[in-house]
């Protein structure tokens, strides 16, 4: 009985350490061919230290999805990759990729990268609104309860000849559901401070006050009750989520 414990045990640690598959993932947006090229030409363009080959992708790969993933993938290159880093052209990329229907999660990355961007640049009027951009998705979220815990799967998933079961399939795709909704809510907790900092340290550099702030915030969004939303948290002690 102990070592069956141990071993149903450990596959629950297993499940819960593991990454959530493509399958399941914002990649399945993706064909396993563009995958594969996007992989192999990010490697390349690191070993030769161009982008060159991110570049060539766009000869291959045309639809809305894949040109939005590389124009994000030359953003975050330009953004912070060591000797790459052009505050000009990872705003000229985030912006293009900001132009098509992108994922909830993957907008927000872009607003945050291109936002340091432009603060680079000494563009603080347009780094202050994307961050504000930031807030006001986060806003739409209940982030209450700080930085949620990882719970083991209630019930068994099974790996080996069972994991076909359709039952267990169901199961699978359920869990890295789940897991893939507490990485999102992690992601934005972080980012709302990362946000929040930002804001502040933006306001100093343009003498900018709350008040300020909350009018560009109405130019955004005319949503009212995002607005206070955001002002309680610019008013209120920033915290820093990590556990």
């Amino acid at each position: 009985m102990k070592t069956r414990f141990t071993a149903f045990a450990t596959l629950f640690v297993v499940i819960a350490l593991c990454r959530v598959p493509a399958s399941f993932s914002q990649e399945s947006r993706f064909t396993e061919a563009f995958n594969a090229a996007r992989q192999a030409a990010e490697k390349d363009a690191m070993s030769s230290r161009s982008v060159v080959p991110i570049l060539k992708l766009f000869d291959e790969f045309k639809t809305p999805v894949e040109v939005a993933e590389l124009e994000m993938l030359l953003g975050q290159f330009y953004n912070q990759r060591t000797g790459f880093v052009d505050p000009a052209q990872a705003v000229v990329h985030l912006s293009k990729a900001l132009e098509y229907d992108l994922p909830e999660r993957t907008r927000m990355q872009a607003l945050m990268w291109r936002s340091g961007s432009q603060e680079q640049l000494k563009k603080y009027d347009e780094a202050l609104k994307d961050l504000l951009r930031y807030l006001l998705m986060c806003s739409y979220h209940d982030l209450s309860g700080g930085y949620p815990p990882i719970e083991a799967p209630k019930v068994p998933i099974f790996s080996g000849s069972n994991s076909n079961n359709p039952e267990n399939v169901e199961r699978i795709k359920d869990y890295n559901s789940y897991r893939e909704q507490i990485s999102f809510q992690s992601d934005m907790l972080w980012g709302r401070y990362a946000a929040i900092e930002g804001i502040r340290r933006l306001q100093k550099n343009t003498s900018k006050t709350n008040v300020d702030t909350g009018k560009v915030l109405e130019q955004i969004s005319p949503d009212a009750s995002r607005h206070k939303i955001i002002m309680q948290w610019l008013n209120s002690e920033n915290k820093n989520p990590n556990p």
